[in-house]
C-alpha cells in the first residue's frame, strides 16, 4: 500500500514530530509520533474535508504515538501539534499526510439512502466477514454519511464488537473474549485456554467452556457478561417440529450458561438456562445438530444488563427474551406463550395494545434511556412449532417493547422495517437499538439474500449482502448502507454480526469536534 507522506520536523526544544504510514491491517490509520526533550502532553488539531477536531492527550511522556483514527481513504490531513507542560507550550509543528486507500478485500460499501443532517453523530461500528473463498474478516467504522473511516483486518471472524469508555474494543474471536486497541493489539484474552497465536501475557483464564456471541463490558469496566455452552443430557426430548409434544426419549442438548465475571477472571455468576426453562419445549432450529452433536436447543445469542441491575438474555431458538435478577433467578419472559407449560404462566408477559406482534428468533437487544427494550427481530418462520404458520411473506424488523413488570404486561411501542429497497429478511445475525442524541433507530441486517430488486446473485453480488439502516423516529431513512462483494470476487458475499454506535474511536474526553463541514 502506498501512502503519500510529508513529515515536517519541529526544531523548538529539539522536539521531533513525524507521521508514520498506516500498516496493512489498519490501512486508514497513520500514526503521529512525537519525541520530546522533556515530559509533556499533546494537543492535536486535525483538519480534513469532514471538518476540524481536536485530540486532548493528557498523558505526560517524552514519547507519544497517536493513531489518527476516523479518517477516510484518500483524504489529506493537516495536523497542528502542540506539546506543553504545566507552564506553557514548549514545542509545536504542522504536518500534512494523505491517507492511503482501502485494500480490495474490504467489502464494497454503498450508500443507498441518507440524510447526514438527521443521522446520529458518531460512528457505526461493524464486524464483517466474507463467507466462502476467499475468506476475509474486517472490523469497520462508518461515519454519518456511511463512509468507511476505520478498518481493521482480523485473522478470524469477530463478533459483537463494542467500544468501551476507555477506547478499547471488546468482542469474541476464536471462541474467547478479546480486548483490543484500535490498531488491533491484543490487550486481554478471556477464556478456558489461550488460542494459538495470541500473546500469553494477555491471557486471563476463565473457568468456563468456549465463549460465544456476546461479551458485554459493564459500566466501570471491571466486570463482564458472557455466554458459554455445555452439553447436557435430558431424559426426554422431541424429535420433530410437526409433533413437538411427542417424547422421543433421552437426548443431549446444548445448554447455555450465563456468566458474570471480573476482569481478572473470577466468576460471580454461572447460571444455567436449562435450569430455568423447560428443556422439553422446542422452537425452530432447536433440532439442529451441527456435526452430529447435541441438539441446539436454546442458542442464546445476547446477554445485556437491565436498567435496574438485572440481566436480559435473548434465547433465539426458544423465541423468548428472559429477564434474570442479579442472582440469576427468572423474573419474566417476553415471547410467544405457545408451547410453554402452566409452570411458566407466572413469568410470561401478557401483550396489551393494538398492533402487537411477537418477535421470533430475536437478536441484539438493548434498553434505551427510557427503559424501552429494542431488538432486531429476524422473525424466522413467524411462528412456533406449536402454532399455525402465518400467511404472507416473513420479513425482519427493529421493534421496541415497554415492559410493565408490576402489571406483568408488554406493549409494542414501535417497529421499523422499510429500507431503500423495501422490507428485508435476514435469517440470522442482526441488531437494533435506539440512539441517544437523535432518537434514531439503528439496525444491522446480518445477511439478507434478496431485496425488492431481486436476489443478490441476480444483481451481480455475492449471495449475502449485509445492510446498516438508520431510521429517524418518524420512520424516514437517515442512512441505508449495503456491504457486499461483486459475485465474481466473492460469491458467498459479506455478513454482519451487529451494528452498534461508537461516539468516537478514542477514549471518552479525548476527541472534540470544533467544526463540521456540511
Amino acid at each position: 500500500m502506498k501512502v503519500a507522506l510529508l513529515a515536517l520536523w519541529g526544531c523548538a526544544s529539539d522536539a521531533r514530530f513525524e507521521v508514520r504510514p498506516a500498516q496493512a491491517d489498519t490501512p486508514l490509520t497513520p500514526t503521529l509520533v512525537a519525541e520530546l526533550d522533556r515530559p509533556g502532553s499533546l494537543r492535536v488539531r486535525i483538519t480534513d474535508d469532514r471538518g476540524v477536531r481536536e485530540l486532548a492527550l493528557d498523558e505526560v511522556s517524552e514519547t507519544h504515538e497517536v493513531p489518527l483514527l476516523g479518517v477516510r481513504a484518500g483524504d489529506e490531513l493537516t495536523l497542528r501539534v502542540e506539546a506543553f507542560d504545566e507552564r506553557r507550550t514548549f514545542a509545536s509543528d504542522e504536518l500534512t499526510v494523505t491517507v492511503g486507500e482501502l485494500p480490495a478485500d474490504v467489502p464494497i460499501v454503498e450508500t443507498l439512502a441518507g440524510d447526514v443532517d438527521r443521522a446520529e453523530p458518531g460512528l457505526r461500528l461493524l464486524a464483517t466477514t466474507r463467507v466462502g473463498d476467499p475468506y476475509a474478516a474486517w472490523s469497520l467504522a462508518l461515519d454519518e454519511a456511511g463512509e468507511v473511516v476505520w478498518a481493521l483486518a482480523n485473522p478470524s471472524e469477530v463478533s459483537d464488537l463494542r467500544r468501551t469508555a476507555s477506547g478499547h474494543l471488546v468482542g469474541i474471536r476464536d471462541q474467547v473474549g478479546v480486548e483490543l486497541d484500535p490498531l488491533g493489539h491484543l490487550l486481554t484474552v478471556w477464556g478456558p485456554k489461550l488460542p494459538e497465536g495470541m500473546a500469553p501475557e494477555t491471557f486471563v483464564e476463565l473457568d468456563a467452556a468456549r465463549l460465544h456471541h456476546e461479551l458485554y463490558v459493564l459500566p466501570g469496566e471491571e466486570e463482564l457478561l458472557g455466554l458459554t455452552v455445555v452439553v447436557r443430557p435430558v431424559p426426554r426430548f422431541p424429535c420433530t417440529y410437526e409433533a413437538p409434544e411427542r417424547d422421543c426419549g433421552p437426548a443431549e442438548i446444548k445448554d447455555i450458561r450465563v456468566l458474570r465475571f471480573t476482569r481478572g477472571g473470577e466468576l460471580l455468576l454461572d447460571q444455567s438456562i436449562g435450569d430455568l426453562l423447560d428443556t422439553f419445549r422446542i422452537g425452530y432450529l432447536s433440532l439442529d445438530r451441527l456435526g452430529g452433536g447435541a441438539y441446539d436447543w436454546a442458542h442464546a445469542n445476547a446477554v445485556v444488563p437491565m436498567p435496574d441491575g438485572g440481566i436480559l438474555v435473548s434465547v433465539r431458538h426458544q423465541d423468548v427474551l428472559i429477564a434474570l435478577d442479579a442472582q440469576g433467578g427468572l423474573r419474566w419472559m417476553l415471547g410467544d406463550p405457545a408451547g410453554w407449560s402452566e409452570a411458566y404462566e407466572p413469568y410470561l408477559l401478557t401483550p396489551v395494545g393494538e398492533g402487537f406482534v411477537w418477535p421470533y428468533h430475536p437478536h441484539g437487544p438493548a434498553f434505551d434511556e427510557d427503559g424501552v427494550l429494542w431488538m432486531f427481530d429476524n422473525h424466522n418462520e413467524g411462528h412456533t412449532p406449536y402454532t399455525p404458520a402465518p400467511s404472507g411473506e416473513v420479513t425482519s424488523r427493529v421493534v421496541g417493547f415497554r415492559v410493565d413488570e408490576q402489571a406483568h404486561t408488554v406493549t409494542q411501542v414501535g417497529a421499523y422495517a422499510t429500507t431503500a429497497t423495501g422490507e428485508l429478511f435476514s435469517r440470522a445475525f442482526g441488531s437494533g437499538h435506539r440512539l441517544p442524541t437523535t432518537g434514531d433507530l439503528l439496525a444491522g441486517y446480518g445477511m439478507p439474500l434478496e431485496d425488492d430488486l431481486g436476489s443478490n446473485v441476480a444483481q451481480g453480488f455475492g449471495s449475502r449482502a449485509a445492510r446498516v439502516v438508520e431510521w429517524t423516529p418518524d420512520g424516514a431513512l437517515a442512512l441505508d448502507v449495503r456491504l457486499r462483494s461483486d459475485h465474481e470476487d466473492g460469491d458467498g458475499g459479506w455478513r454482519l454480526f451487529r451494528a452498534v454506535l461508537a461516539p468516537s474511536l478514542y477514549a471518552d474526553g479525548v476527541e472534540t469536534w470544533l467544526e463540521r463541514t456540511p
